[in-house]
């Protein structure tokens, strides 16, 4: 008996085939959303969001009042300067930085390795 060798083959290539077509796919789609994030935040439009979270680096209880005492206005600073040098470089928008501060996170962030340079 010998088994039929025509079908096989060609399901096998329209499978390959439809795999590496959903691959580029998925591909493509990265590719597209990872410029279109750049363009829009290089293109200063839309004001760039940014989050400060502040983090207590030690366990001292001055640097807890300061830390709980922190409010937005301390960094409304950074928004007139960015406001400040997108009027200097023309720019066709007024805010192009929003900063946002945050609660204070509890745990810190991880260290940096004793062998990283």
């Amino acid at each position: 008996m010998t088994a039929r060798a025509g079908p096989a083959p060609q399901r096998v290539r329209w499978w390959k085939t439809l795999r590496i077509a959903a691959l580029l796919l998925i591909l493509v789609l990265v590719a597209l959303t990872t410029w279109q994030d750049r363009y829009r935040s290089t293109r200063w439009r839309e004001p760039l969001f940014v989050a400060i979270y502040p983090i207590a680096a030690d366990e001292s209880p001055a640097t807890a009042r300061y830390v709980d005492s922190l409010d937005g206005r301390e960094f409304k600073s950074i928004d007139r300067f960015f406001a400040r040098e997108a009027a200097r470089y023309q720019m066709r928008t007024d805010e192009p930085f929003r900063s946002r501060l945050r609660l204070q996170l509890a745990e810190r962030p991880p260290q940096r390795a004793a062998q990283a340079v």
